[in-house]
């Protein structure tokens, strides 16, 4: 933030570590090869509640999927460090930059989750995620529908599915379709 009295220079406050290492994680996204990994392990010297690096470590540096589950999780344990009391505040409306980190870490997490086999472990965290963030800017409903068709929950389908009846893209509709029939 900027701050000036009239007639003073313009000063800007001081930034936190975890500003710090999410301006690092700008960086590294756009970054390339070990460059990326670098900044990320940077970020998290400056800030263990930098979400985002956790996420890019579990992409790009993990041995297994197991490996990339713990730094996914690592990642969603920061992304609540750094909500802090906020965390509850933000429901239903998760997608500022604060909660944004967070929603990131958590997504690769349930998709991890689901790649082990874990599917009712993946499901509750998509279906918690579009509690926090209604709104679904992350397409989370996309995914969590797939998630509920392939596990043959018919009742939890059903229930997304007119909680999105808005949302007419073709995604949906087929889905609609595909729960119409195997309905009836």
């Amino acid at each position: 933030a900027y701050s000036a009295a009239p007639g003073e220079p313009v000063r800007l406050s001081p930034h936190t570590p975890l500003e710090d290492a999410q301006a690092l994680m700008h960086r590294a996204w756009e970054a390339t090869g070990r460059t990326r990994i670098r900044l990320a392990r940077k970020a998290l010297s400056l800030s263990r509640d930098c979400a985002d690096a956790y996420v890019l470590l579990g992409d790009e540096t993990a041995r297994s999927l197991e490996e990339a589950c713990a730094l996914y999780e690592q990642g969603v344990k920061a992304g609540e460090r750094a909500l802090g009391t906020s965390f509850e505040r933000l429901a239903g409306g998760f997608w500022d930059d604060l909660a944004r980190p967070y929603m990131r870490a958590r997504y690769a997490l349930a998709d991890c989750l689901w790649a082990l086999g874990q599917s009712q472990q993946a499901i509750t965290h998509l279906a918690d995620m579009l509690r926090l963030n209604p709104t679904d800017e992350q397409g989370i409903r996309y995914v969590l529908a797939r998630f509920l068709l392939e596990t043959e929950a018919d009742e939890a389908l059903g229930e997304l599915l007119q909680r999105y009846r808005g949302d007419s893209g073709a995604f949906m509709a087929y889905t609609r379709a595909l729960a119409a029939y195997r309905a009836e």
